[in-house]
């Protein structure tokens, strides 16, 4: 991230429920939003690597975590 989310959401009070975050790679930012409490919602990672869709998928099965294997 360019902008620390914690700033992003002190400064400019973003505060998104719903979170689309296209190149997810390994979900790396999963745990930024949680510690802001983003993406209370949904959080939909889309992410075009078929492997790295699969594992992401499995490491984070959630009703509200949705992984989509695609490329945008």
């Amino acid at each position: 991230m360019l902008i620390k989310a914690s700033i992003l959401k002190k400064i400019w009070k973003v505060n998104p429920s719903i979170i689309l975050h296209v190149g997810a790679h390994e979900a790396e930012e999963l745990s930024i939003y949680k510690s802001v409490d983003w993406g209370t919602d949904q959080i939909i990672l889309i992410e075009a690597q078929p492997g790295l869709a699969r594992k992401i998928k499995q490491q984070f099965s959630s009703e509200k975590v949705k992984v989509l294997q695609a490329a945008v």
